[in-house]
C-alpha cells in the first residue's frame, strides 16, 4: 500500500510540477506579448519603396446624408444598420509637387469589415458583399460635411480598391492614381482628392455592411493614407554615331519619342521625315531604348536620299527590325532617332527633321528634345504582333544581407499571350564576385496559360564574406526565349548583436555556424516582425539574467567543451523544428508565426532539458529508495 502510495505521490509531484513550469512559460509569453502594443505588420516601407510620400491631410474622414466626422481615427465606407451608407474622403497636398509622374499609388490601410453585422478583424477579412469598393476622383471638399456624400468626379477615377468578391488580409491595400493625380498638377490643384465609396450603397436591409479603413489621426504614421509617388527624370538621348558638327542653322538636334506598346513584339516604325536638297544622303538610326538614357534593345538603320517629304497623311519612312523586337505591352519605351549627316551644307538647304504634330494627333506618346518634352508628338506608327512569351521580376529587387544570415527574394515567371513551357533558372554576378556567399535558386518552373509561378532566390552570406553591393543577374531560358532580371545584392559587415553566449562559449566563437544559425532563426525568423520582437526581447532578458555565469564557466574550462557540444544537439534540434514551424505559419501571418515558434522552442526546451531530467531523477531516486521502503 505504500509503494501505491508513494508511486501515486511521485506522479502527483511531477504532473504537479510541471503545471507549474508550463503556466510559468505561458504567462511569461502571454505578459510579454499583451504588455505591448502587437502592431500587425505592414508591408509599406515609403523609404525604400517609394521616392516620395505625401500623407493624407488631417481633414480625411468619412460622411453620410445625416452625419460627418473629420476626426475619427478610421473611415467608414458601406452599409450601416438604417441603410444609411458612409463614404470616406481623402486629399492630399501636392504643395511642391511639378512635373510629370512616372506612377501615383494610393494605399489606405483596411483594419476590419461588417458582414451582416458581424465584425471581422482578422485576416482574411469578410467582404461586405456590395460590389466593388471604389476610389473616385473628386474636387476639393475642403472640411467633410453631409453634402459632400454625392461630390461628383471630375474624371480619372483611380478605380477599384477592393474587389467585389475579394477578401482582404488586413493591410495596406492600394489603387493607381497616376493619372488623376497628374491632372491635378496639370490643372494647378493645390490638392488631390479621393471619395471611397461601395458600388452598391446599401442591400436594404437593417444589417451593418461596411469596411473600416485607418485615417489620418491614427497615432503614428505607419498605417496613415498615403499616395507613393514617383516623377520622370530627364535624361539626355545621346547619338550613337560620331556626327559632323552641326551648325546653329540646321534647325534640328537628338530626338526621341516615348510610346508604350500594346503587343509584346515590334516588327517596325515608321517615322515622318523631311530631308531637304539633292546633295546629301542621310544615314538615319533608330534605337529602341528600354527606358530614358537606357539599354538599347534593337536598332534599325534606313539611307534617306535627299528630296524625301513625308508631309502628306500616310506617307512615312519605314525602319524594319532585322529581328523583332520583345517588348513587354504596357511598358514605356523610347525611340531615339540619330538623324546621322544632319548638318546644314553650306551654300545649300540641305537639311534632315523628323515632323511633329501639335495637339497629340499621335496620343500614345511623348515627343523629347534633348531630353525634355515638347507640346507636341512626333509623327510616328508602329507595327507588331504578339507571340507567346515570359517575363521575369524580383520582389524584392535588392537585398542587404548582414554577414552571417541569409536574405531571399521571389523570382515570379509570368506568362504572356498563353506561354506555359518549362522556364530554367539560372545565375550568374555580373562585374565583381563576392566570396563566401551562396547561391540557391529552385528551377525550372512553369507558369500556367497567362499567369505566373515563383521560385524563391536564397542567397546567404557567410561570417567571412566579402562585403560591398554586387549585382546578380537571374536568367530564365525555355528554348529560344530568355530573359533577365537583376538582384542588387549587398553584403554588410555583421554588427553586434545580443548572442547566444552559452553557445558561443560552447562552440569557442560568434561565429561559428551553429552560433549563426541560432542567431538568424532567433533575430532574422521570430523577431522579424513587431510582435516577434517583443517577444524575444522578454525573452533575452529572461536568459541574459541567469546565462552570464555559465558561459564565463564554460570559456574558462575548455575541456568541457564537448561535453555542452554534446548537451546541445538537441537545442539545435528543437532550432531546426521551430524554424520549420516559423515558415509553415508565416505564409499565413509572420506574428502568428513568432509567437507559435517561440511557444514550441520553449516548452520543447523546458520538456528536454527540465522535466525529463526531474522525471528521470525521480524515478532513479524512488528506485534507489525502495528497498528502504521493503525493509521496513
Amino acid at each position: 500500500m505504500e509503494d501505491v502510495i508513494l508511486f501515486l505521490h511521485g506522479k502527483y509531484f511531477c504532473c504537479k510540477r510541471t503545471a507549474y513550469v508550463l503556466s510559468i512559460l505561458f504567462l511569461m509569453i502571454t505578459l510579454t506579448v499583451s504588455c505591448s502594443r502587437p502592431l500587425l505588420e505592414v508591408d509599406a516601407s515609403r523609404g525604400n519603396a517609394f521616392p516620395a510620400v505625401v500623407y493624407s491631410d488631417p481633414s480625411d474622414g468619412y460622411a453620410r446624408s445625416t452625419y460627418a466626422s473629420s476626426t475619427s481615427t478610421f473611415l467608414r465606407v458601406g452599409d450601416i444598420e438604417n441603410n444609411e451608407y458612409d463614404r470616406a474622403f481623402l486629399k492630399f497636398s501636392l504643395a511642391g509637387i511639378s512635373g510629370t509622374l512616372s506612377s501615383a499609388r494610393l494605399h489606405v490601410y483596411v483594419f476590419a469589415s461588417y458582414k451582416d453585422n458581424s465584425l471581422y478583424t482578422t485576416s482574411p477579412l469578410r467582404n461586405p458583399g456590395l460590389g466593388d469598393c471604389v476610389v473616385r476622383h473628386i474636387a476639393d471638399f475642403g472640411t467633410v460635411d453631409t453634402g459632400d456624400i454625392d461630390a461628383p468626379s471630375i474624371g480619372n477615377d483611380p478605380g477599384v480598391l477592393i474587389g467585389g468578391t475579394t477578401n482582404p488580409n488586413v493591410g495596406y491595400v492600394s489603387v493607381d492614381v497616376t493619372a488623376a493625380m497628374q491632372d491635378d498638377i496639370n490643372n494647378g490643384r493645390a490638392w488631390s482628392v479621393f471619395m471611397i465609396k461601395m458600388s452598391t450603397d446599401t442591400d436594404g436591409n437593417t444589417d451593418r455592411d461596411e469596411f473600416l479603413f485607418y485615417s489620418s489621426e491614427e497615432t503614428g504614421t505607419d498605417r496613415d493614407p498615403f499616395i507613393g509617388y514617383a516623377m520622370i527624370i530627364y535624361h539626355i538621348l545621346h547619338d550613337q554615331v560620331n556626327d559632323v558638327a552641326r551648325s546653329a542653322g540646321a534647325n534640328v538636334g537628338d530626338w526621341g519619342q516615348s510610346f508604350i506598346p500594346t503587343k509584346n513584339r515590334l516588327a517596325r516604325i515608321d517615322l515622318a521625315l523631311d530631308s531637304v536638297g539633292n546633295i546629301n544622303t542621310y544615314h538615319v538610326t533608330v534605337n529602341v531604348r528600354s527606358t530614358w538614357g537606357g539599354t538599347i534593345v534593337g536598332s534599325a538603320v534606313v539611307d534617306v536620299p535627299p528630296g524625301v517629304r513625308n508631309d502628306d497623311v500616310g506617307e512615312f519612312t519605314s525602319f524594319i527590325f532585322a529581328t523583332p523586337l520583345r517588348l513587354i505591352p504596357g511598358t514605356q519605351y523610347i525611340i531615339e532617332v540619330n538623324l546621322g549627316l544632319y548638318y546644314h551644307q553650306a551654300g545649300t538647304t540641305d537639311k534632315i527633321s523628323w515632323y511633329c504634330a501639335s495637339g497629340d494627333t499621335y496620343p500614345n506618346g511623348r515627343a523629347i528634345q534633348e531630353g525634355y518634352f515638347r507640346s507636341d508628338d512626333m509623327i510616328f506608327r508602329t507595327f507588331g504582333f504578339t507571340a507567346a512569351d515570359f517575363t521575369l521580376s524580383a520582389s524584392p529587387p535588392a537585398l542587404t544581407i548582414t554577414a552571417g544570415s541569409l536574405r531571399t527574394s521571389t523570382i515570379t515567371v509570368a506568362s504572356i499571350s498563353g506561354f506555359s513551357s518549362p522556364v530554367a533558372l539560372s545565375y550568374s554576378w555580373l562585374g565583381a564576385t563576392p566570396s563566401g556567399v551562396t547561391v540557391t535558386l529552385p528551377g525550372p518552373v512553369m507558369p500556367p496559360p497567362d499567369g505566373s509561378t515563383t521560385s524563391e532566390l536564397q542567397v546567404f552570406a557567410s561570417s567571412t564574406a566579402t562585403t560591398g553591393t554586387f549585382t546578380l543577374r537571374i536568367t530564365g531560358s525555355s528554348g529560344t526565349l530568355s530573359s533577365n532580371i537583376d538582384v542588387s545584392i549587398q553584403v554588410a559587415r555583421a554588427t553586434p548583436t545580443p548572442g547566444c553566449i552559452i553557445a558561443t562559449a560552447t562552440y569557442g566563437s560568434p561565429f561559428a555556424p551553429e552560433v549563426i544559425y541560432m542567431r538568424h532563426v532567433r533575430d532574422n525568423l521570430i523577431g522579424s516582425n513587431q510582435v516577434g520582437r517583443y517577444v524575444v526581447n522578454g525573452l533575452n532578458a529572461f536568459y541574459y539574467s541567469w546565462s552570464p555565469p555559465i558561459a564565463k564557466f564554460i570559456a574558462e574550462h575548455r575541456i568541457i567543451q564537448p561535453v555542452f557540444q554534446i548537451l546541445l544537439l538537441p537545442l539545435l534540434a528543437i532550432i531546426h523544428i521551430t524554424e520549420t514551424i516559423y515558415i509553415a505559419v508565416a505564409t499565413l501571418n509572420t506574428s502568428i508565426a513568432s509567437v507559435a515558434s517561440v511557444i514550441f522552442a520553449v516548452a520543447s526546451t523546458v520538456t528536454i532539458y527540465i522535466l525529463t531530467p526531474v522525471i528521470a531523477f525521480r524515478s532513479i531516486y524512488r528506485k534507489l529508495h525502495k528497498p528502504c521502503i521493503n525493509s521496513k
